[in-house]
């Protein structure tokens, strides 16, 4: 699953009742500890017992156990970890929020998270763990070494990692790698190519495919142009 553009959501049967309880918290294997400290804090300080369940499955995998555990209406867990494409796959299974949480606390998470990747049919089914963002990394020893402040436009990026690649004279240095083989990392590549194209997003919040426009060939015939020029060919299977 790609780290570029991921939000993880909690999702849960929310505990309304003040009695002490054990309250099962399911998250992959990887990268848990935080979110297990900062639960297990507020359930001491709340009277409530916290139970982590890992798992043990990578994220791709994950979906597919949430949908067994709750097609059975198991108990192994209470509240859950999913990522921001999955709250339309489990909504039948997730409890509406809105019913239970004062909406003063809801307007004090991130609105456009809110509206976007946790609402389905007008039904709040999973909040805002913690959001992310996607991140450019460059070599400032490169640039430097050459004059060059960090690029702002993808026209930038391009002509200064062309410029470098002709200076340095390395045929094992490449200008620019990103996620590109047929999975959920190019999509997110993707959708900030076409964002910054000012070409919209692929469906619009009334649930109609707007992606195809002249703004979003040109976003795509851009990062196409880049294979095997700044861009390794690799890419496509990375």
């Amino acid at each position: 699953m790609s780290n570029l553009v991921k939000i993880l959501l909690l999702a849960s049967c929310y505990l309304t009742t003040a009695t002490a309880t054990d309250i099962k918290f399911s998250c992959t294997s990887a990268g848990c500890e935080p979110f297990f400290d900062a639960s297990i804090a507020w359930a001491t300080a709340h009277g409530h017992t916290l139970v982590p369940y890992q798992s043990g499955r990578l994220a791709d995998n994950l979906l597919g156990l949430y949908r067994q555990v709750l097609s059975t209406r198991s108990d192994e867990f209470d509240i859950m970890l999913i990522d921001t494409v999955w709250p339309g796959a489990l909504e039948s299974h997730l409890i509406d929020f809105k019913k239970i949480i004062p909406q003063s606390q809801l307007d004090s998470h991130f609105k456009p998270i809110i509206d976007n990747l946790t609402t389905a049919d007008g039904r709040l089914i999973a909040m805002p763990l913690f959001t992310d963002a996607g991140v450019l990394y460059y070599r400032k020893d490169l640039l430097q070494k050459y004059g060059f402040a960090p690029p702002k436009t993808w026209g930038e990026l391009k002509d200064i990692a062309l410029a470098i690649m002709a200076k340095e004279n390395n045929p094992d240095l490449m200008g620019y790698v990103w996620q590109g083989k047929g999975y959920e990392g190019l999509t997110c590549n993707a959708l900030e190519w076409i964002d910054s194209h000012h070409g919209g997003t692929f469906i619009d919040a009334s649930g109609n495919i707007t992606v195809n426009n002249r703004a979003t060939e040109t976003a795509l015939a851009m990062a196409r142009d880049w294979i095997g020029t700044l861009t390794p060919v690799e890419v496509l299977n990375s």
